[in-house]
């Protein structure tokens, strides 16, 4: 395998995450007796730029066509990064349509769409392994309750409008379903999320005044603020 064929490794390996996770290679053409790689950055939008700046690097990485070295893996890994780069900075936020079925929970505030993940915008679920407190005192799964409210919403598909890309290559995005409900508000609504609070969450205020009000979800009893519960904070 070539430098350049190899690039989606690098890719992955530069960020500790599997190519999948990491703008994955849908398609490669040969012409004029070079190889032309295209990467799915989830939005097709993205993919003419990151193209188009990968390509200004490729004469660098084919030695057929510049008579020199190939870029070590190191140097891949530089232009990999900056393909990272150009990947997480989209110009104006798109839309996506996903049917039922195409939708997977894989935790109360993210989504898979495939190789794709996105994260929902301004809340906060429980870890999928999250536990917590009952009114009366049991060891409740909240996590897995918070994954399977949010499942329920996205059942019959979703329109997700993408705002940026994280630093794990996943979409941030506000979706609703097509009853017209915004998932992430109605996650914080029946208390099974909370708004982040340093990410926009205060657009989430009032959900979040109704879910104590009503004692609704996780507020039925006690539990650990997620980013609490990530950072090793435990009963």
């Amino acid at each position: 395998m070539d430098t350049l064929h190899a690039w989606p490794a690098v890719f992955s390996g530069y960020y500790n995450l599997p190519v999948s996770e990491v703008c994955p290679v849908v398609g490669q053409t040969s012409t004029a007796g070079h190889s032309s790689i295209s990467v799915d950055c989830f939005s097709k939008g993205l993919v003419g730029r990151a193209k188009a700046r990968f390509t200004t690097f490729q004469h660098f990485a084919e030695p057929s066509r510049t008579g020199g070295r190939g870029l070590t893996m190191r140097e891949m890994g530089i232009v990999a990064a900056i393909c990272v780069a150009i990947c997480a900075t989209p110009t104006t936020a798109q839309a996506y349509d996903f049917q039922a079925g195409q939708i997977v929970a894989v935790d109360g505030d993210t989504l898979r769409i495939g190789a794709q993940r996105i994260r929902l915008s301004a809340m906060d679920a429980p870890e999928l392994s999250q536990t917590c407190r009952a009114g009366n005192g049991a060891v409740t799964l909240c996590g897995r309750d918070a994954r399977n409210a949010l499942s329920r919403l996205v059942r019959n598909g979703a329109r997700c409008v993408v705002e940026t890309y994280d630093r794990y290559a996943r979409a941030v995005a506000t979706c609703t379903n097509p009853a017209g409900v915004e998932i992430g508000r109605e996650m914080i609504r029946m208390g099974w999320a909370v708004p982040y609070w340093r990410y926009g969450g205060a657009r989430y205020s009032k959900a979040y005044d109704e879910a104590l009000s009503a004692d609704a979800g996780m507020h039925a009893g006690k539990f650990i603020d997620p980013e609490r519960w990530r950072q090793g904070e435990r009963w």
